[in-house]
């Protein structure tokens, strides 16, 4: 008998608590990242900042890329962003890149991982984010879900010579499609 009334009484908050809440996506995020080269001369610091958005067209996922803020301490700036690109290009590809660090450009998503790419006027490349999105969500660079009680997820790597930091907020979340119950 006491040991009915123990169960009972461990389990009643389960019941009381309701159903949890229904999955969410997060279709926009912001982020961040931030580089810090201090074994060079002069040191180097450089903060990206962009805003990415998930949508349909089609059968395809594409991510919509906002305007970059790029600050270098170097003075040296990209001229255009790509995702996914080999780095021989030297025309920015309409389908993957912007025109300009100040235009905004979209790309369709080829797998679940992705990479936006700084191109230089020397021809050089410096990646400026890696990202994940599957199932119409993104995720942290670790495979984190955003949810609503952890909208931002941020890792800090460091070395002898660099110290980089990455943040992700999602902005927006929507109600994830949820699995057909089955009868």
């Amino acid at each position: 008998m006491f040991l009915f009334i123990g169960v009972i009484l461990f389990c009643a908050p389960l019941f009381i608590a309701g159903a949890a809440p229904p999955p969410q996506s997060c279709n926009s995020i912001n982020a961040v990242k931030y580089d810090d080269y201090f074994e060079e001369s002069p040191e180097r610091v450089i903060n990206s900042f962009m805003n990415l958005k998930l949508f349909k067209f089609g059968n395809a996922t594409w991510i919509h890329v906002g305007t970059v803020d790029y600050k270098s301490t170097d003075l040296q700036y990209p001229d255009y962003i790509c995702a996914n690109v080999p780095f021989d290009i030297s025309v920015p590809d309409s389908q993957k890149c912007s025109t300009s660090l100040n235009t905004t450009f979209s790309f369709a998503l080829q797998g679940p991982s992705f990479n936006l790419y700084a191109h230089f006027s020397n021809d050089s490349w410096s990646r400026i984010f890696t990202g994940y999105a599957d199932d119409g969500t993104f995720s942290f660079i670790d495979g984190t879900f955003f949810n609503s009680s952890q909208p931002r997820l941020s890792t800090t790597f460091k070395n002898n010579t660099t110290t980089i930091y990455e943040e992700q907020t999602c902005t927006s979340f929507v109600s994830a499609p949820e699995a057909p119950k089955i009868s």
